[in-house]
């Protein structure tokens, strides 16, 4: 089995320039981060068009999808949320109410979004993406993250899912904090607004990596 730093290597080699769809993460996760409570109002058509590029990027416009036939306006509601709970920024894998706190949000967003159940099939990797591209407090459980961790991809997130992502950190907790990787900028002329990648960001890329042959 190859090794963490392996697979994290991997990805950022292919991450190498803000032109890859890697990077769409870093845009997203530093736009949001850095605009917290100024998501609303004039910026609230620019907040939704950041959100559905980045989710653009990781396939989740891709054809079978929900939202391949929806304008980004169907994010208005999900960019709300966001910009009035701050608080999510805070949770880190080591909170005793992790698990609580992220099922709560989960549940939020999944409200939030102007789709039907029935409309969107892949509706946990949908939810999961939103909550890590705009928070960093939760990997995406797409189908490559999901075998890594013999997670189903189907149904809603579980407590059984987060408890199988706390207990990899806890043995792996050296390892996975020994890195610092910091997000790719937009723009060259402002490397104060990236910000380092989160500790469920790391493990996500590792998740990912870890089975890059699935499509």
């Amino acid at each position: 089995m190859s090794t963490i730093k392996e697979q994290i290597d991997k990805f950022i080699d292919q991450r190498k320039n803000n032109f890859h769809r890697y990077a769409s993460f870093d845009f997203c996760y530093n736009y949001f981060f850095n605009n917290r409570g100024n998501l609303l109002g004039d910026n609230l058509q620019t907040s939704c068009c950041q959100l559905w590029a980045y989710l653009a990027s990781w396939g989740m416009v891709a054809r079978g999808n929900a939202m391949q036939s929806k304008s980004y306006a169907v994010l208005i509601d999900v960019v709300r949320y966001i910009s009035e709970h701050q608080e999510y920024y805070d949770i880190k894998l080591t909170n005793p109410n992790y698990v609580r706190d992220i099922l709560n949000l989960y549940n939020d967003i999944d409200k939030a979004i102007n789709i039907k159940n029935d409309e969107q099939k892949n509706r946990k990797t949908l939810i999961t993406k939103i909550i890590l591209g705009t928070y960093a407090c939760c990997p995406a459980f797409d189908s490559r993250f999901c075998t890594t961790f013999g997670i189903k991809t189907q149904g809603s997130l579980s407590e059984q899912d987060l408890k199988k992502v706390i207990e990899f950190y806890k043995d792996n907790k050296e390892d996975i904090d020994s890195f610092t990787i910091k997000t790719l900028p937009f723009n060259k002329k402002y490397p104060e607004k990236c910000h380092p990648y989160t500790t469920a960001k790391i493990i996500d890329m590792y998740g990912f990596m870890r089975n890059e042959k699935i499509n």
